[in-house]
């Protein structure tokens, strides 16, 4: 009688996983021009109805481009209305698969927030631009490009490298490069 639970327990998770690998991986918010997010202050609360939110108020100094310790949504949703891709991954996701997401994001935008979020364990990726996300089980390179292709930000430069704008890096680990120093510097180590 235990064995045949454990064997339905087995079964009922494996269906989980396997309808979570199947789910639908484009997850899209319509963005209604009436809905322009605006800057809210630190006395402020701000409140989102998705656990990934795509558009939605935020503080009003923006971040630090590059790989964060931890940065709230509140700071990367900044960086969507400034034309960022932002990289969420569950804390204890496998390290060759972030590298992995890492570099395809870094291959295609100069633009980039890269943090550990609460995401689930059985879909530990998320990639985040405006107005859309792609939840993901596992990394398909094919997937996260066409992904982009359709709905990423046009490549947009880093700004001007002396911009005086304050900008938010608390638990910043290494802010992002142009690509072409980001290949000498893959090229030299």
């Amino acid at each position: 009688m235990m064995e045949e639970k454990t064997w339905k327990l087995i079964g009922t998770a494996l269906r989980v996983i396997k309808s979570a690998m199947l789910m639908l991986k484009y997850q899209q918010t319509i963005v209604l021009r009436l809905c322009t997010p605006k800057t809210r202050c630190l006395n402020e609360t701000l409140e989102y109805s998705e656990l990934i939110p795509v558009i939605g108020d935020y503080r009003p100094i923006a971040p630090q481009l590059g790989e964060y310790k931890f940065i709230p949504k509140q700071r990367w949703l900044n960086s969507l209305d400034n034309d960022a891709v932002v990289l969420l991954y569950h804390p204890y996701a496998e390290r060759s698969a972030i590298n992995k997401l890492r570099l395809l994001i870094m291959k295609y935008y100069e633009r980039y927030i890269f943090t550990p979020y609460n995401l689930e364990q059985i879909v530990p990726f998320a990639i985040v631009v405006k107005g859309c996300r792609l939840v993901m089980s596992h990394v398909v390179p094919n997937e996260v490009a066409h992904f982009l292709q359709n709905h990423g930000p046009k490549k947009v430069p880093l700004g001007k490298p002396n911009d005086k704008k304050p900008k938010y890096n608390l638990g910043l680990i290494e802010e992002n490069r142009p690509h072409h120093l980001f290949g000498l510097i893959y090229q030299l180590s």
